[in-house]
């Protein structure tokens, strides 16, 4: 139980403390490029095609997967199960991390978000 609460809680403070764009240099990066939201053209194109959507509650995170630099797209939806893809820098498909009603797959990790909706809406 205690668990569960915990990763509400952490779900809740990452997402508040996220804006549209804002790329951490710090972050851990094997793309080979400074800010991947720009200069990633898949990645960037793939973004301009989500904020066209009248969903509000997407967001991107940039991670970690077997040391690379990985991207995973993602939904805001506490009560849902769902499959969140992940991409590497080419913009391939390399896994499909499994989000089970507030518990995902953490074989991504360091995730930090990197993009999200314009008046980005956690449902829950």
């Amino acid at each position: 139980m205690f668990k569960k609460y915990l990763v509400c809680l952490l779900a809740v403070v990452s997402v508040m403390g996220c804006t549209d764009h804002t790329f951490e240099p710090q972050l851990s990066n094997t793309c080979s490029v400074q800010d991947p939201v720009e200069d990633l053209p898949w990645l960037r194109q793939t973004i301009e095609v989500y904020r066209q959507s009248p969903q509000k509650n997407w967001f991107i995170q940039q991670g970690t997967y077997k040391g690379q630099t990985v991207f995973a797209f993602n939904i805001c939806c506490a009560s849902c199960n769902y499959v969140i893809p992940v991409h590497n820098c080419s913009g391939e498909r390399i896994l499909e991390n499994i989000y089970v009603q507030g518990n995902a797959d953490p074989l991504v990790s360091d995730l930090v978000t990197i993009a999200q909706a314009e008046g980005f809406k956690c449902t829950p």
